[in-house]
């Protein structure tokens, strides 16, 4: 097992399917056969952008172990399972406490450097950072662990009520993951706005109570009508310029609004519109290792189920082109590779 194929990205919208060399497994690392991997925004961001580098992205995944590396003791060959996108020093207050994306030296998986990515036959991964996929949990399901800890941790960013109104800005994957966890929670009202039918329709199966096209209706209207009056908290996951002042327009006085929506531009925004609705507004980036263990043992009890998010399979072959329509307008919601698969 020398070689594996790769979609290698060398700059601004230029991946090719080429053949590397297989990584080795390190001390306290796995070698993983990546059986799915899921394209995430943050993917589109980096190959638009111009610090793009020669690197194998994909960071969302779940496979089967292929390799131990010395002193592995948590995992056998040929375990399921599935792992955050980074590995920590192991040893910082950061890394024992279960959130090894502030480790001072946390070497990120599949972003651009410094370790290569999913989309690829085989990653690297850490045993510290990786979970056992429980029984009736495939590697199609375990590729949607990272996205759902995104989506449970804005959910928890927000510190909702019983009773609570809760808005979603966009019905993209992340979208999607907040309203399950907010459905699977026990949110009341979940409004969610997106420009894509597609999009809207899947909001609906999987727990919106209603839905707008806000290129035809505000979405405060759709609350007016919906909730009878501003949700209590706003969650934002368009990730454009604008973004920011909308949400915080949208949610009523004393509301909470979170930012889980990410964009590289520059931003101006209005102060007076949150301060005199004396508005509570807090960022979202990532997870920790509880996020991915309460997702897995959701998943595993039937309690939350996201497999509608899913609308697209393609093969390795497939993603530079799959890449390039993403960059598009797209009715796409969550796209799967199957890196082992060079053909559909």
């Amino acid at each position: 097992m020398s070689n594996m194929h790769a979609a290698v990205l060398h700059g601004r919208h230029h991946m090719t399917i080429e053949e590397v060399n297989v990584p080795a497994p390190g001390p306290g690392e796995i070698l993983l056969k990546v059986e799915r991997a899921g394209i995430c925004g943050s993917d589109l961001h980096i190959i638009e952008s111009d610090s793009a580098q020669a690197a194998v992205l994909g960071h969302e995944f779940a496979g089967t172990v292929a390799e131990l590396g010395p002193g592995v003791e948590r995992f056998k060959l040929n375990d399921g399972i599935c792992s955050l996108p980074m590995i920590g020093c192991g040893r910082c207050v950061h890394c024992l406490s279960g959130d090894p994306a502030h480790c001072p030296t946390t070497r990120m998986i599949g972003m651009n450097m410094p370790r290569n990515g999913a989309f690829a036959e085989y990653v690297i991964v850490g045993e510290k950072e990786t979970f056992l996929l429980p029984p009736g949990v495939d590697a199609a399901l375990g590729a949607l662990v990272e996205p759902l800890a995104v989506g449970l941790k804005m959910v928890e960013a927000v510190h909702w009520q019983p009773g609570e109104t809760l808005a979603v800005l966009g019905a993209g994957p992340v979208g999607l993951a907040v309203v399950v966890w907010a459905r699977a929670l026990g949110f009341g009202d979940i409004v969610v706005s997106d420009p894509v039918q597609a999009r809207r329709e899947l909001a609906l199966k999987l727990g919106a109570t209603a839905v707008c096209d806000p290129s035809c209706e505000e979405v405060a209207g759709l609350c007016d009508r919906e909730l009878g009056s501003a949700p209590h908290l706003v969650i934002e996951c368009i990730g454009r310029p604008g973004s920011l002042d909308l949400a915080c327009a949208l949610a009523r006085r004393g509301g909470r609004v979170v930012i889980g929506g990410l964009h590289m531009h520059e931003e101006s925004t209005r102060r007076i519109v949150p301060f005199l609705k004396e508005l509570k507004i807090s960022y979202c980036m990532m997870y920790e290792a509880r996020h991915f263990d309460y997702t897995l043992k959701m998943l595993a009890q039937g309690r939350i189920d996201p497999r509608p998010m899913v609308t697209h399979e393609v093969s390795l072959s497939e993603l530079p082109a799959t890449m390039a329509a993403l960059a598009q307008p797209n009715a796409f919601g969550k796209i799967l590779v199957t890196p082992g698969r060079l053909r559909s």
